[in-house]
């Protein structure tokens, strides 16, 4: 278990950066919202995974969620880029992937 599996998932902080990776456009700024975005996926990530992990093997909903997080694994290693676009682009997956995490996470809260 690492440290960051006993940190709390504050939401209103989540949602709060998601606004932010919308309404941000200089590059600048870009750099900090990714910081923030690999921060809140790195927290949400533990837990969804555990809850995928919780389905029945081979089921649609495992297969769907087992390829999401490998692909958002996949999306953090990635930097911004070369150029505004690149950065643009990358700021906008990972927000649609903490996204996607805070969804499952709501979910499995209520």
């Amino acid at each position: 278990m690492s440290d960051v599996d006993n940190l709390p998932i504050d939401v209103a902080t989540i949602h709060s950066a998601l606004a932010r990776a919308q309404s941000t456009a200089q590059i600048e700024a870009l750099a900090e919202v990714e910081q923030l975005l690999r921060g809140h996926i790195a927290l949400l990530l533990p837990e969804v995974q555990r809850q995928v992990e919780d389905l029945s093997p081979r089921c649609g909903d495992w297969y769907r969620g087992t390829a999401h997080l490998r692909a958002i694994r996949a999306q953090v290693r990635h930097g911004l880029g070369d150029s505004s676009t690149d950065a643009r682009r990358q700021i906008d997956q990972l927000a649609s992937d903490c996204r996607w995490l805070l969804t499952q996470h709501e979910a499995a809260s209520r």
